[in-house]
């Protein structure tokens, strides 16, 4: 799972967006993936069980668990952005196997080696060394002074002034 989502952020970013330099991109995509993978689940989980079959506190950790991917989306994407903002391929091979290293307690629970609980704690752990590693990436990025002209993809003097974010509305 991890090359194949990591593979599509870094197709997305440089094939499919590859204007859009700005980290709100970034965010934005990885809500976008984490959201619709959230509601996707969620409605499969509702066609394939009846709803009294969920407990209240199976519906909390649902709820935790599926926080945590969205959170861990958005991390990934960040990563993969910051790779191709550096034109490194090494920051998706690390997304990738930070993707695997966060989806390894998922199995561990469906072969019965740990507990449902267990699980979504080790999840949790890894989408927080994501979010760790996603951080450095982005305060290593802005500290080189990398700026990137939006409209050409191209080194310049940084995006153009967005009103929405620029507090001009």
């Amino acid at each position: 799972a991890g090359l194949f989502e990591e593979g599509g952020r870094y197709y997305a970013f440089t094939r499919v967006i590859p204007t859009h330099h700005n980290p709100e991109t970034a965010l934005g995509y990885g809500v976008g993936h984490g959201g619709l993978e959230m509601i996707l689940s969620g409605i499969l989980a509702l066609l394939v069980l009846s709803p009294e079959s969920f407990t209240a506190s199976d519906s909390v950790f649902w709820v935790f668990e599926r926080s945590a991917a969205l959170l861990g989306h958005i991390a990934l994407s960040v990563i993969v952005f910051c790779g191709v903002r550096q034109n490194k391929k090494r920051y998706y091979l690390a997304a990738a196997a930070l993707h695997g290293t966060a989806d390894i307690p998922i199995g561990m629970y469906k072969y019965g080696a740990i507990t449902l609980r267990t699980c979504d704690a080790l999840f949790a752990a890894a989408v927080l060394l994501c979010g760790l590693v996603a951080s450095w990436c982005f305060r290593r990025l802005d500290t080189q002074g990398y700026h990137v002209d939006s409209q050409k993809g191209k080194p310049g003097n940084g995006p153009p002034k967005n009103r929405i974010f620029s507090g001009q509305n």
